[in-house]
């Protein structure tokens, strides 16, 4: 269980991706609840053993029974999660679903050949990437601009790159916007690496890309990661406790600080691990993908 949060304390989640409408969050917005089947909440369990893994996946803080106030009567159970657009003012959302196959030998045959044909219709086949959902904070207009799960459905190999320039389009500064991008290329690349190393099959996850799209917020929260940087460096240079630490450099009244970007991998419903057979290719494809086009709409912005 998830402490003392209960199902019937959850509301709508309104800063939810296109494709992910039913997923429900607490009053503060901290924590998200999304219903699952055992197989979901067993792979989120078994990240203890895999760390690594792990650091790029939104925290696990456990399950909620959903007491039968869920209407889709296939779901007993809801995975609960930390809210990674928690700490944004205006957050700008994309989901990018990973891999030209998107159905596990489970899936029923039905499924399989309706999201095949999903598949071989878009991007997801020849680059194995699809945009499934933005929302974009727009400053000119003071409100999203919301790109459903047809938009990404509707572009092609040769339009792909301009669809995800949309969603830095927000109305930063180009240092801003540049800076943002050349984080989420550093994320990618991480998890990139990180996948290479490991053996797991993964069908129909996601990498969830969330940024801040308020101008005065990004500058704030720019400015408070300096001034951090330089309490840590001054805390490094400076004598030790008695018992060795560094002594306290943060202090537990100050509120928590802006987020400047965050980059996640989500959706674990096909999820297993798989000792012995290698790297997921599948998954990976779409990765080398995802940075590729960032890295073309970076220069596209510094040109």
């Amino acid at each position: 269980m998830a402490g003392n949060l209960q199902f019937s304390m959850l509301r709508s989640f309104k800063d939810a991706a296109a494709g992910h409408e039913g997923v429900l969050s607490d009053e503060m917005g901290g924590v998200l609840a999304k219903c699952c089947h055992d197989s979901e909440v067993s792979f989120y369990e078994s990240i203890a053993e895999h760390p690594d893994f792990g650091r790029w996946l939104p925290t696990y803080l456990g399950t909620l029974a959903t007491d039968g106030r869920n209407i889709d009567i296939r779901f007993k159970q809801a995975v609960v999660l930390e809210n990674i657009t928690h700490g944004f003012t205006r957050p700008c959302v994309l989901d990018v679903k990973l891999g030209s196959l998107l159905t596990d030998d489970e899936t029923s045959e039905q499924k399989r050949l309706r999201l095949e044909k999903v598949a071989r219709e878009t991007t997801s086949w020849p680059l194995g990437i699809r945009l499934t959902g933005m929302r974009v904070w727009k400053e000119d207009r003071n409100d999203y601009q919301i790109y459903p799960g047809e938009y990404g459905k509707s572009l092609t190999t040769d339009s792909i790159q301009s669809g995800l320039a949309e969603f830095f389009a927000s109305g930063l500064s180009t240092e801003h916007r540049e800076l943002v991008i050349r984080r989420f290329i550093e994320d990618v690349s991480e998890i990139q690496a990180l996948l290479n190393d490991q053996e797991l099959r993964m069908f129909s996850a996601s990498i969830l890309m969330v940024y801040e799209g308020d101008s005065t917020t990004i500058r704030a929260a720019l400015e408070n990661e300096r001034e951090r940087l330089k309490e840590l460096d001054k805390a490094i240079d400076s004598p030790r406790t008695e018992n060795g630490s560094l002594g306290d450099i943060e202090d537990d009244n100050e509120p928590t600080p802006n987020k400047v970007t965050e980059c996640k991998m989500i959706d674990f419903a096909h999820a297993k691990w798989t000792p012995g057979e290698g790297p997921d290719q599948n998954v990976l494809k779409g990765v080398r993908s995802l940075l590729s086009l960032l890295e073309a709409v970076q220069r596209g912005v510094n040109e």
